[in-house]
C-alpha cells in the first residue's frame, strides 16, 4: 500500500461531523510531515444526505483481490484526503440481525459507531491501525511517528487515549475509541469488534457481580463505576489482561483534595477517583480556554509531561450552525496555537 505505515479510520455521519473530520485531517497533516498514512472515512450518513468528502481532493474506495484500490472521482487531481467506505446508519442497524432490539433507541448511536468502524477493517492493509474520532484532536507534533516508535520500542500491541476519569462509568487503564492504535502484528485484526457489548447476552461482556447489584441499593451512583460497555469494550475485555502489552497517555483530571481523601476509603471498583499512581495528571494545557464554550465537555491528555491531545464531547448535539461554527473556530484556534 504505497509503503504506508498506518491506516487511520474515522467516521462521519452528518455535514457537521464531516467538517470536523476534515479539520482533523488538516491538523494531522500539519503535524506529521512524513505522510505515512492512509485515512479511511466511514460514511454513516442516512440515505438521501448525499454528502461528499471534499470530492476534488478525495478518492472513493473499491475492493480488488482484498487490497485497497482507488479511483479518483474528480478531474485526475493529484491530491487526496480520504478513502471513503460505506458504513451503516440508523435504518440498516435497526434491521440488522446482530443488533439487540432491546437496546433501541437508547444505545443505537453507539452500535452505529461500532458497526461503522467494523466495516472499515477489511480494507486495512498496513501494519498499524489507528481508530480516531472525528472530534479527537492530537496537538503533539510528529505524533504518528512518535507513537509508532514508542509501540515498537516497548513491544506494545495497543496504545492510545483512555477514557477521562471525569466519566467514572467508563473503563479505566486501557485505550478507548477516542484514539486506539493497534500493531496488527501483535493483534489479530479478525479479533477486533467495536460494537457495544450487551452483557445480558454474551460471556465476554461480564454482567454485574452480586456485590455490584447489591451496591446499587446502597450507593446507587457507584455501582456502575468502570462498567461502561460501549464501542471498544470487547477489545478491552479480550486484551486488557492478556499477554499483549498496552499503554496510554495521561488524562487530565482535577478532583479536589477532599474528594481524593474521601474516595480513598473505597476500593478501586467503587471509587470515583482512580487509584493507580500517575494514571492521571492535574497539569493541562487548555486553561486559557476555561471560560469559553470549548471547555464544555473537553477532555485533555498529556504525554511525557507535554500536551498530547484533546477530545470534545457533544459535537453531534450542536443543533445550530452558529453553535457549530463557534466550536469549530475555537478548535481551529487551539490547533493552530500548538503547531
Amino acid at each position: 500500500m504505497e509503503n504506508k505505515d498506518i491506516t487511520i479510520v474515522s467516521i462521519f455521519y452528518s455535514e457537521g461531523s464531516k467538517r470536523f473530520l476534515e479539520l482533523n485531517y488538516d491538523s494531522v497533516l500539519k503535524r506529521n510531515p512524513r505522510k505515512n498514512w492512509v485515512w479511511i472515512a466511514v460514511d454513516n450518513t442516512m440515505p438521501g444526505m448525499n454528502l461528499s468528502m471534499d470530492p476534488v481532493r478525495n478518492k472513493i474506495l473499491e475492493e480488488s483481490a482484498g487490497l485497497l484500490e482507488a479511483n479518483r472521482i474528480s478531474n485526475g487531481v493529484d491530491q487526496e484526503k480520504f478513502l471513503v467506505v460505506k458504513g451503516v446508519n440508523h435504518e440498516t442497524v435497526i434491521n440488522s440481525p446482530t443488533y439487540p432490539k432491546e437496546w433501541y433507541p437508547e444505545r443505537i448511536t453507539g452500535w452505529e459507531h461500532g458497526e461503522g468502524l467494523n466495516s472499515a477493517l477489511p480494507h486495512v492493509g498496513t501494519r498499524f491501525l489507528a481508530i480516531l474520532d472525528n472530534n479527537s484532536y492530537v496537538v503533539r507534533n510528529n505524533w504518528l511517528n512518535d507513537v509508532l516508535e514508542h509501540m515498537k520500542k516497548n513491544d506494545l500491541g495497543i496504545f492510545g487515549e483512555p477514557f477521562s476519569p471525569s466519566r467514572p462509568g467508563k473503563p479505566r487503564y486501557f485505550p478507548c475509541s477516542n484514539l486506539m492504535v493497534f500493531d496488527l502484528e501483535k493483534i489479530d485484526k479478525k479479533t477486533l469488534d467495536f460494537t457495544p457489548c450487551p452483557w445480558e447476552k454474551e460471556n465476554i461482556c461480564l454482567p454485574p457481580s452480586a456485590a455490584r447489584k447489591m451496591l446499587r441499593f446502597i450507593f446507587p451512583q457507584r455501582w456502575r463505576i468502570g462498567f461502561g460497555r460501549e464501542a471498544g469494550y470487547r477489545i478491552n475485555a479480550r486484551y486488557a489482561n492478556s499477554g499483549v502489552k498496552s499503554g496510554y497517555v495521561q488524562p487530565v483530571f482535577r478532583p479536589s483534595r477532599k474528594r481524593e481523601i474521601f474516595e480513598s476509603i473505597f476500593p478501586e471498583n467503587f471509587s470515583f477517583v482512580p487509584k493507580v499512581k500517575d494514571y492521571y495528571t492535574r497539569e493541562g494545557f487548555l486553561d486559557a480556554y476555561r471560560k469559553t464554550p470549548l471547555t464544555q465537555a473537553v477532555e485533555e491528555y498529556m504525554w511525557h509531561g507535554k500536551p498530547f491531545g484533546f477530545h470534545i464531547r457533544g459535537l453531534g448535539r450542536l443543533k445550530t450552525p452558529e453553535a457549530r461554527e463557534e466550536k469549530f473556530n475555537l478548535i481551529e484556534e487551539v490547533l493552530n496555537k500548538f503547531v
